[in-house]
């Protein structure tokens, strides 16, 4: 009779055990599963964080070690030890070999669900690796199609214009003329003008010369702002766009707001570049992190980078002193939110709105 409870006892302790060891391997297939869910982990993060999971999902967790080879790339426990009781599994992922390997540091005996463990792991791996490897060819090659597209933007740009150095003599005087003093008269811009060695050039011969580089978009005549005389912030933003269509939106939208000084394309880590001016660093965080191109949609990556003083040039074209009596900003948000509330809880407001220098001398 006793020996029939003992037998039952035994029973049901090897069924709990067996339990407790089913559940460490569960836990370690779903940590790998979570683990895989992370949308930025790389696949070398990947890795070692499975070797980690890898020691408390076998019966002897003190003595267990792991290893895991992939790409020209190592990855281990902590205190890893190679031993000749191990369990050895080999697969080949888009034409690169994988090894994954679990050592015990002691003479002991691998469970049958612990050799099957291994082997569910390893081909998880490869279908989790082999997804990430094709998520990152597309990505690249979508990358290479927005590049190649803005290539050829470029180069119908540039097909468009004329070479700098065609600019004739005369023209690049009455630029740099102009770059001195924009209010110059033609009589003071001819008298000052060198034509083959000689001083002078008729007003009329200028003013034809000047409509000229203006109606052809070489020049503009307008006010350039030293905007240190105001205590000015000016950050730069640097973007990295999903697509080619995204940054095109994101350069409409932008393209006419007071704040934004000057935006570039650009072919890089980076295809979008912003400055942006504020009163403050205070509003400059505000507006980078509330209100400017890098909350848009399709952004892949951001830098900020904030500079308290322009060193040159002093005076540069800007919309910042804009005006309007509308309350709706350039880009197409409304000044009152539809709650009621002023946008200024979490954006400083638009300069080109009515009344905003007024709410800074307040301030």
């Amino acid at each position: 009779m006793n020996d029939g409870k003992t037998d039952e006892m035994d029973r049901l302790e090897r069924s709990e055990h067996e339990l407790r060891e089913r559940i460490k391997e569960l836990n370690c297939l779903y940590g790998i599963s979570k683990i895989a869910e992370i949308p930025e982990i790389t696949v070398g993060e990947l890795l070692q964080e499975t070797v980690e999971l890898i020691p408390p999902a076998f019966q002897y967790p003190e003595i267990t070690t792991a290893r895991i080879m992939y790409d020209g790339s190592t990855y281990k426990t902590v205190m890893f030890k190679e031993t000749r009781w191990k369990l050895l599994r080999q697969v080949t992922i888009a034409g690169k070999r994988l090894t994954f390997e679990v050592f015990y540091l002691e003479d002991k005996q691998f469970l049958e669900f612990e050799e099957l463990l291994v082997t569910d792991i390893v081909n998880r791996l490869q279908v989790i690796i082999h997804n990430k490897e094709e998520m990152k060819k597309q990505l690249l090659d979508a990358r290479l199609r927005a590049l190649s597209e803005l290539n050829k933007q470029l180069e119908a740009r540039v097909l468009d214009r004329a070479d700098i150095s065609d600019i004739d003599e005369v023209d690049r005087q009455i630029i740099s003329l102009l770059r001195q003093d924009g209010r110059m008269k033609l009589v003071d811009l001819g008298n000052n003008l060198i034509v083959k060695g000689k001083e002078g050039y008729s007003h009329v011969g200028v003013k034809n010369r000047l409509m000229k580089l203006i109606d052809n978009d070489t020049i503009r005549i307008q006010s350039n702002v030293n905007l240190m005389k105001f205590r000015a912030v000016i950050g730069i933003l640097l973007l990295e766009t999903e697509t080619n269509d995204a940054a095109a939106r994101i350069i409409k939208k932008y393209g006419d707001c007071p704040r934004i000084l000057f935006a570039f394309r650009t072919c890089g880590s980076f295809d979008l570049v912003f400055g942006i001016v504020a009163e403050n660093i205070e509003n400059l965080e505000k507006i980078i992190n509330s209100r400017s191109p890098r909350c848009e949609s399709g952004i892949r990556a951001t830098m900020s980078l904030v500079s308290p003083m322009m060193l040159s040039p002093r005076f540069i074209p800007t919309r910042y002193f804009s005006a309007s009596t509308s309350e709706t900003f350039p880009c197409g948000l409304n000044a009152i939110s539809e709650k009621g509330e002023t946008l200024g809880e979490t954006c400083p407001g638009c300069p080109s709105m009515l009344n905003y220098f007024k709410k800074e001398e307040s301030r």
